[in-house]
């Protein structure tokens, strides 16, 4: 667990460690520190902000790094990603790396600050849910949830999306400040993104239990049919690495300009693809 959220970086290794001995557990206890005590260690140690993980934060002010994490959230392939400075200043603070010749964020627990602190001040601005968004045996009513999200990306998206700097990756960040809102720290969010893929992978762990989220964008390059097939496939493999018997949703946002003119009784679609459900926005 630590070596797959540190991928071996030192200081999240101490960290965790140390947390998860002197604050999970006790200084003076002879347990051994289990997988759930490092999960509890991790979530504290992003929450808490320290100053390592505060000051990569911060460098997400230069819009030459804010353009590399862009591409990386949205998967989007950029043939100039790797060429420009942005890239070359993220590989020496260690923000990314080379994967499997794709670049993406070095670490999970680098993906978490900086998906958290992007979206910081949008889950501020997100009022507290009023409606129902859990089960009556505890577990989380995720068609409830995302039928919520669609009626407030129908009220907000357009206003919204003006004000922010990451235009490209908006629809990826407005839902995760979406999620994070309502959890509440009741639960956890896994990300999954790199430059290239084409999408993002999000595991939703609530009561424990899994819900799983796909997200893809239409271009005006695309064709909403290949967009569906091709996500459907995706969705179905995250959700087989995480938990075959997960509920599993496919998001796809339809970026074109035609698109937009639109209805939004046309745009906001909510179909059942077999054991997939897909959501239209």
């Amino acid at each position: 667990m630590c070596m797959t959220q540190s991928r071996g970086q030192p200081w999240i290794v101490n960290s965790l460690f140390k947390r998860a001995v002197m604050r999970v557990l006790d200084e003076d206890s002879r347990e051994t520190v289990t997988i759930e005590q490092v999960r509890k260690a991790r979530e504290q140690m992003i929450l808490a902000r320290e100053t390592h993980l505060d000051s990569l934060a911060v460098r997400m002010e230069d819009p030459k790094i804010r353009r590399v994490m862009e591409t990386l959230i949205s998967g989007e392939a950029d043939p100039a990603l790797t060429e420009g400075e942005g890239f070359r200043i993220c590989l020496d603070l260690g923000l990314v790396t080379i994967e499997k010749g794709t670049p993406v964020v070095a670490n999970p627990i680098y993906r978490e600050v900086l998906a958290r602190h992007i979206t910081y001040g949008t889950q501020l601005a997100i009022p507290a849910p009023e409606w129902q968004w859990k089960k009556a045996d505890g577990s989380l009513d995720m068609d409830a949830l995302l039928r919520e999200f669609q009626r407030f990306w129908r009220k907000h998206s357009e206003v919204w999306e003006q004000k922010s700097d990451y235009t490209e990756a908006f629809p990826h960040l407005l839902l995760m400040a979406f999620l994070q809102r309502v959890l509440n720290g009741g639960g956890h969010i896994e990300r999954e993104y790199a430059a290239g893929r084409g999408r993002m992978d999000l595991g939703v762990e609530y009561n424990k239990r899994w819900y799983i989220i796909e997200i893809k964008l239409v271009h005006s390059y695309d064709t909403p049919e290949e967009i569906k097939e091709e996500g459907l496939r995706q969705t179905a493999m995250y959700r087989d690495k995480t938990d075959g018997a997960a509920p599993a949703y496919l998001l796809i946002f339809d970026r074109r300009p035609a698109a937009k003119q639109k209805s939004w009784d046309e745009r906001l679609t909510w179909t059942n693809e077999g054991t997939i459900t897909v959501v239209g926005c």
